[in-house]
């Protein structure tokens, strides 16, 4: 005779058993209820978890036991921020923290976001770079502490696969860029930077074949930036004064064939003259509560604008 706890084992068996073939439980008439994310695929679901801050995207091991091998394997989404978001880590703790990261990772490194603004976070920054789990990073944007002049080595092992550089507050020399070449970087955005030289901008530009998009934001150590490259699309400016440094103050565009928009994107009264020598696809200037002086080849504009305008000042602008 069967009894009342062997009844029980059995009925709460069938019900597993209920459970493991049924695919995407439905509650109610229109389907509420449905587990749509579980008949995502792996691929889809990787995706999604390396969009995801990194503690985030690692907090999806405990979801389900179909989660627990996917964050090791997806594009790693490294953020130094995101790290110490709940969590007490000093500087000196975050090199560790990071080591396990990445000997534990085995998917290919997709963006690291990083502040290297004492010894312990710059040799964290380096560490990461210098690992094989960032072999092939696509994005890497990093903040100094405004004194840093940036070595070339910082950034020669990420330089063949970056689509995307961000760097602040450091300084940019000769040496930094000597030898660095960008084969796929489309965005370069330049943040609070004490460019050294005229040349070292150039050479920073001419290394970028395929660039697409160039911002700059605060940079001072020379007054005339001159750009010349055969790629770029979009610029935008954001000049502030820098207290006891020398700030940009005239930019002249020589040589860009393919640029489209041009923004300068002030916030405080601060002039800076452009002069487009040759842009013949120049279709868009945008400025917001700035004057500007613009010379286009021999003729002078001068334009004061109040509110943020976009507009076509010509079909063509050929060179002049």
């Amino acid at each position: 005779m069967e009894t009342r706890a062997s009844s029980r084992k059995r009925k709460l068996a069938a019900l597993e058993s209920a459970e493991e073939v049924r695919p995407n439980p439905v509650v109610g008439a229109r389907g509420e209820g449905v587990d749509y994310i579980s008949r995502l695929p792996n691929e889809v679901l990787g995706e999604i978890i390396s969009l995801l801050p990194t503690n985030d995207a690692a907090c999806t091991q405990i979801l389900a036991r179909r989660w627990r091998p996917l964050w090791c394997s997806v594009p790693l989404n490294l953020d130094f921020d995101h790290l110490r978001r709940g969590h007490r880590i000093r500087s000196n703790e975050l090199g560790d923290r990071l080591s396990r990261i990445l000997h534990s990772h085995r998917g290919p490194g997709l963006r690291l976001h990083a502040w290297a603004d004492d010894e312990a976070s710059y040799d964290a920054v380096e560490e990461c770079l210098s690992s094989p789990a960032l072999d092939k990073i696509q994005e890497l944007e990093v903040d100094f502490d405004f004194e840093t002049a940036v070595p070339a080595s910082f950034f020669s092992s990420s330089s063949p696969t970056l689509r995307v550089l961000q760097i602040g507050r450091c300084s940019i020399s000769d040496a930094t860029v000597h030898g660095l070449q960008f084969p796929m970087l489309k965005q370069l955005g330049l943040d609070i930077v004490d460019i050294k030289s005229e040349r070292s901008f150039c050479d920073m530009i001419a290394c970028c074949p395929v660039l697409d998009c160039l911002h700059m934001s605060t940079c001072y150590g020379v007054k005339c930036l001159r750009i010349n490259s055969p790629s770029l699309r979009r610029i935008g400016v954001r000049n502030h004064s820098v207290a006891d440094n020398l700030i940009l103050d005239q930019l002249i565009i020589e040589n860009a064939p393919r640029l489209e928009t041009l923004l300068n994107l002030q916030h405080e009264f601060t002039d800076l003259h452009i002069s487009v020598l040759c842009a013949p696809k120049l279709q868009n200037l945008g400025f917001f509560i700035s004057s500007t002086n613009i010379v286009f080849g021999s003729n002078d504009v001068e334009v004061t604008l109040y509110i943020q305008v976009i507009r076509k000042i010509c079909t063509h602008v050929y060179c002049l």
